[in-house]
């Protein structure tokens, strides 16, 4: 007999849900929701679902597959909160791995970046480090069209405590490998005194988003927009260049720890560090209060006067 043995590398989102299929309600136009969307990992299946998955909801227009929900939750099942459309028949092979169904739509999503980004001329940079976008203690952001198509963002600085940065990008991002020691697009000063000094990251792209396979941590909000051209409103997490070149399986196997939200048309998971068979996720996204304490996309938000928690909870 033959005995095969190979990785299966999966996601793990904690704190918050996921989705696939939303439409964007963009200004330009409004993009149909995407009926085959969905959303596909690993996971071992009943009865633990050891594996790829979410602490809440999954939600899916098309199938979702090899990813739970209500992973954790003593109450639930480890499928009791997946909401897709009716199974299609790519899920007939792994009929024991697709979870949900008879599930209708999802929310549309907001057009980030024709609604918000700021009037100021554009910046037609090709390349600039993190640290010239930071002005400690305010809220700045930035407006660019890069010559080329193309910014490349290095990081080479922590944001600081009380700083937000705003990046709008009407063409492609590609956020180079760390400098300095540092993971990635990282915060400063955890924990914070107060939610004045909550640190926030957007990058807000009207076009792809590449990320280099060294970056190992992301903290903020990324949103890839489709131009209405086809593959764009891409990120993809595991790349060499900024021309969207995969890196190798070698080169992936290294994890990726998102404190915040990816928010696209599509999202490539290329990384395969860890596999469902020890419990190690390649991509681990931690949906926590910073997220909306900080400064929000949208400019001189309402301040806060209440935060509750209101059943249900899921």
């Amino acid at each position: 007999a033959t005995v095969q043995i190979y990785d299966q590398p999966f996601v793990s989102v904690i704190g918050g849900d996921a989705s696939a299929g939303s439409s964007f309600d963009m200004i330009t136009g409004a993009l149909a929701p995407i009926s085959t969307a969905g959303i596909f990992s690993w996971n071992n299946g009943a009865p633990n679902y050891g594996g790829a998955g979410s602490q809440f909801a999954v939600y899916a227009l098309g199938d979702i597959n090899g990813f739970a929900s209500s992973v954790g939750n003593l109450a639930q099942q480890p499928t009791g909160l997946s909401f897709s459309q009716d199974m299609s028949s790519t899920c007939a092979d792994y009929e024991s791995y697709c979870y949900g169904g008879n599930f209708g739509t999802v929310p549309p999503i907001e057009d980030y970046y024709d609604k918000f980004k700021p009037s100021s001329a554009a910046q037609t940079d090709q390349t600039i480090n993190l640290s010239n976008l930071i002005n400690s203690g305010t809220v700045t952001s930035y407006n660019f069209v890069p010559i080329g198509g193309t910014l490349i963002i290095t990081p080479d600085e922590q944001i600081p405590a009380g700083t937000t940065v705003k990046v709008f990008v009407n063409g492609n991002v590609y956020i180079d490998s760390p400098t300095n020691g540092l993971p990635g697009i990282a915060y400063a000063g955890s924990p914070w005194s107060s939610i004045s000094m909550v640190p926030s990251f957007q990058l807000i792209v009207k076009g792809n988003i590449y990320i280099n396979y060294q970056v190992t941590q992301l903290d903020g909000i990324y949103v890839a927009e489709p131009t209405g051209a086809s593959n764009t409103g891409i990120i993809d997490d595991c790349d060499t260049s900024a021309i969207g070149s995969e890196a190798t399986p070698d080169q992936c196997a290294t994890a990726l720890t998102v404190n915040g939200t990816f928010t696209a048309y599509g999202v490539k998971l290329e990384r395969n560090a860890g596999t469902a068979g020890n419990g190690q996720p390649a991509e681990t996204f931690n949906y926590n209060p910073s997220i909306w304490l900080g400064n929000p996309i949208a400019p001189n938000p309402a301040p806060f006067t209440e935060i509750l928690n209101l059943p249900p909870v899921l």
